[in-house]
């Protein structure tokens, strides 16, 4: 059994370690809340999968322009959209996150979503372990000691509230979901009303990424 992840969720801490990644409480904050307003801004007339699709890709979109004048910059490579920090020692991913994403308690989140071979080759540089021969991914290792984070969001409907949170993941499951987390910055959710999130709950609304070839 994985080890539970180093979770924080009280502001001061929160504040402090986003600062060791050269971020701030706001650009995050902010970033998520342009998911929200893009969801929003969808109606009836769009297919029901768009407006998880377009929040997720508004809240990459935010990051990035939050993130651009402290340095940071845009990396697509091998169709994995991150933000790279100026140093390149760190990289942030969004993706869907499940019910217990940006929540405290036994069970830890995981993506909604399998996620591809370049997620698998992440948290195999997150965890120290990337080899250096004889993997066909290696050469695919755009740097080999970055770190790389995820900002999860789940929008609930029932609740009427965007929860989140910034993580570094550790482990996928047998399908691809990401599903053992080192650590957990959690932020405090966005409150809004049910009837002002579109869409059914994100169906359809897949986080790019290379698939995992299976044998």
């Amino acid at each position: 059994m994985a080890e539970p992840a180093r979770t924080l969720s009280q502001p001061h801490e929160r504040i402090s370690r986003l600062q060791t990644l050269g971020l701030s409480e706001a650009q995050v904050d902010e970033a998520v809340s342009r998911g929200l307003s893009a969801r929003q801004s969808t109606d009836r007339l769009h297919p029901p999968s768009f407006p998880g699709v377009y929040q997720w890709a508004a809240t990459h979109h935010g990051f990035r322009d939050e993130t651009a004048g402290a340095g940071w910059k845009p990396n697509d490579e091998a169709n994995f959209s991150t933000t790279v920090s100026p140093d390149g020692a760190t990289a942030v991913t969004v993706a869907t996150g499940d019910q217990f994403t940006g929540t405290r308690g036994p069970r830890q989140p995981s993506t909604k979503y399998p996620r591809g071979s370049q997620t698998q080759l992440a948290i195999k540089t997150n965890r120290g372990t990337l080899p250096l021969f004889n993997d066909p991914l290696h050469v695919e290792a755009s740097d080999p000691s970055r770190v790389t984070w995820v900002l999860l969001v789940h929008t609930d409907h029932q609740r009427g509230e965007v929860r989140y949170e910034l993580s570094c993941p550790e482990a996928q499951d047998a399908d691809g979901r990401v599903t053992s987390w080192a650590e957990r910055i959690i932020f405090a959710p966005l409150e809004i009303k049910a009837e002002q999130l579109p869409g059914d709950d994100d169906e359809g609304a897949q986080d790019f990424d290379v698939p995992v070839d299976r044998l």
